[in-house]
């Protein structure tokens, strides 16, 4: 008993010096410029208790906050309020197709935003149109049209998007 008592005090001793090496690396709230802190204010109490990871997530989340303008505030307000709102398995969908596109190379990822730039230009109507018509197309089918799509050349994608905006 005497000798189990030994080892969990060794044990305690050894994760306590452990925790304060790894707590090394974390940021102090003391060392956050006045607008991080105001930013990041409802986060101070527990703030020592986040990893050093998260921490750093939130000072980089806090510095975007900062150096957006008021337009893009708004704007991310509304979209956070959108995303608040939705159900917990749309936004658990949402996350697991995000990571999935960051696993994209750089390239892929680019050609990918383009895009949907493009298809956002596109009038409200039109993109209805298109929606509709590819989900009325059978799963197989839609493969198909993937992997051929997938095969074409630039200007060969150029053309069959034009081709299918027609029909």
């Amino acid at each position: 008993m005497n000798n189990f008592i030994r080892i969990l005090f060794v044990t305690l001793l050894l994760a306590t010096q452990f925790n304060s090496i790894a707590r090394a690396d974390a940021i102090s709230w003391e060392s956050l410029s006045a607008e991080q802190k105001s930013t990041l204010k409802r986060h101070q109490g527990e703030w020592n208790q986040f990893s050093e990871e998260r921490q750093q997530h939130l000072k980089k989340g806090a510095e975007r906050w900062i150096n957006m303008a008021p337009a893009q505030r708004k704007m991310a307000r509304q979209r956070f309020k959108k995303w608040k709102n939705l159900p917990e398995i749309k936004r658990k969908s949402l996350r697991k197709r995000f990571h999935r596109f960051m696993q994209l190379p750089v390239e892929k990822r680019r050609e990918l935003r383009k895009k949907h730039h493009w298809f956002k230009k596109l009038p409200a109507e039109k993109r209805q149109k298109l929606r509709k018509k590819w989900r009325n197309i059978p799963p197989e089918k839609r493969q198909a049209i993937r992997q051929r799509f997938k095969n074409m050349t630039p200007a060969q994608r150029r053309a069959f998007r034009l081709r299918m905006m027609r029909r």
